[in-house]
């Protein structure tokens, strides 16, 4: 890894083949070719190496008995990248008089030429989450009101979230007549989402929504809190949403007693 540390999705690797003639005999016309993994980008190769088609060849020409050929390439890790996600490379080696290629060995000590494996820490970052609010009547939040909540969940690190279990929890007593959309299944005080894959932000945002209509009983100044669970997100995201409740005097009537004179009859008919 050319930035050293970890090896993570984006960072630069690069590879050092070197090319050995132990034996007695010339390696006659020798050429290395490197078949990468599609998840390394950008290839260069280094030391005469053309790159065509993801495979990296360089013409080595004649090896003497003793004689050595070091060549690299460099690559970029894409990104992102599934958690746990290892690349493997190993070259072939080919020269005439020989009826199938050498592979190249990451660990001379072993009888079988093994592949050099690189593991790529990688981490979904789901934390930037948020919730955002659509009053349909617009304006404030009141009794009865019909709202549809969404749940953006929003990837900022370097790895595929790769089947995310979210939910909304909320008290039935401040929210009802629950509808999910996006997949989610409601039961009681809670909807349910799995999500298959979210990439990463802004691109990769998965929304997840339910519409819910405000207990129309509500006093004024009830708070209403709906928070997400989420695998690995602490403190979950939440919204608190402010009622307010307003009397309605539309219904107030005026009344003439003739014995008694003016009556005024008001009746207050809102919460």
């Amino acid at each position: 890894d050319t930035n050293g540390g970890q090896v993570r999705p984006g960072d630069e690797l690069e590879y050092t083949i070197v090319v050995r003639n132990t034996g007695d005999a010339i390696g006659k016309a020798t050429t290395l070719s490197d078949t990468l993994d599609p998840r390394l980008k950008d290839v260069v190769a280094q030391d005469g190496g053309t790159v065509a088609n993801g495979k990296v060849s360089w013409q080595l020409g004649d090896l003497l008995p003793g004689d050595s050929k070091t060549v690299r390439l460099k690559a970029n890790i894409a990104k992102p990248l599934a958690e746990g996600s290892v690349i493997s490379n190993q070259a072939q080696i080919s020269s005439q008089g020989f009826a199938n290629p050498i592979p190249t060995d990451a660990n001379l000590a072993t009888p079988i030429a093994e592949p050099t494996q690189v593991a790529v820490v990688a981490t979904a970052n789901l934390t930037t989450s948020a919730w955002t609010v659509k009053d349909h009547d617009g304006g404030t939040i009141e009794p009865g009101d019909k709202l549809t909540l969404t749940l953006t969940l929003k990837n900022t690190g370097d790895a595929l979230a790769i089947q995310t279990l979210a939910k909304a929890l909320f008290d039935t007593n401040h929210l009802g007549g629950v509808f999910p959309f996006d997949g989610g299944v409601a039961a009681a005080g809670t909807v349910q989402w799995s999500v298959p894959l979210i990439e990463l932000s802004p691109a990769g945002d998965v929304l997840l929504r339910f519409n819910a209509t405000v207990a129309s009983n509500l006093p004024n100044g009830t708070k209403i809190t709906v928070q997400a669970e989420i695998p690995k997100v602490v403190p979950a995201p939440k919204i608190t949403l402010l009622v307010q409740a307003k009397p309605d005097l539309k219904t107030s009537t005026l009344a003439v007693d003739d014995e008694t004179g003016w009556l005024a009859k008001v009746g207050q008919t809102g919460p």
